[in-house]
């Protein structure tokens, strides 16, 4: 039964999508201003807001790359003029490609 109901759910449009990684700055500012946050007391301590809005900046401000190439180099996606990727790959690395 929960298998159907899996199936269902990730059938549906928008069930699923892409996210691209966050750089490493951005995750130690947002994770930084999470601990200001936490661990101080007094009414300063709601700076780490401020890192975190800083970290979530830099994590929008990141470009795309235009070609990624695969672990084993049997998959090569590229980034066409309408912004969306295609790849070629080799019947051993398909399972990188989704």
């Amino acid at each position: 039964m929960m298998e159907i109901e899996a199936k269902w759910v990730a059938g549906i449009e928008g069930a699923a999508s892409r996210v691209p990684a966050i750089p490493t700055m951005a995750i130690s500012m947002i994770f930084t201003g999470g601990l200001w946050l936490c661990l101080l007391c007094y009414r300063w301590r709601l700076m780490g807001v401020l890192a975190i809005a800083l970290g979530v900046a830099v994590a929008r401000l990141v470009e795309r790359p235009d070609v990624l190439i695969g672990d084993n180099g049997r998959l090569i996606v590229v980034r066409g003029a309408d912004g969306k990727y295609s790849g070629l790959t080799s019947r051993f690395s398909n399972y990188e490609l989704l």
